[in-house]
């Protein structure tokens, strides 16, 4: 089993070489991915087949400038997940996926300037 977590630094101008690497891993956490909740699904016409990806979606502050933080976890298919993506809060995402060696609790935090409010 192996879990990846990358820290992107956006995802739209992402190339073929990074889905590549991406796909090579079970469980997959990308971070500060600037994805709003309105290009999910074009973004997620981008992401592996062979994952179920879930999105929680950056935030904007201001409506000038790009969206900050976000997080897309993918989980392959064929592995349980439990229940769907818990949002904890901002840049907090939770998942439960059982394997056949156990139950693993995946949980992926963003953290930028704000950490004494995580």
């Amino acid at each position: 089993m192996t879990v990846g977590f990358w820290n992107i630094a956006g995802v739209k101008g992402k190339n073929e070489g990074f889905w590549k690497v991406v796909e090579e891993w079970d469980i997959i956490t990308l971070l500060e991915t600037w994805v709003e909740e309105k290009e999910w699904s074009k973004v997620k016409k981008r992401m592996p087949e062979r994952y179920v990806s879930k999105c929680q979606p950056a935030t904007r502050e201001k409506k000038r400038g790009r969206a900050r933080e976000g997080i897309i976890t993918g989980v392959r298919k064929g592995l349980e997940v439990e229940g769907r993506i818990e949002r904890e809060e901002e840049g907090v995402v939770k998942r439960i996926v059982r394997t056949k060696e156990g139950k693993w609790k995946i949980i992926s935090v963003y953290v930028n300037n704000d950490i004494d409010k995580k």
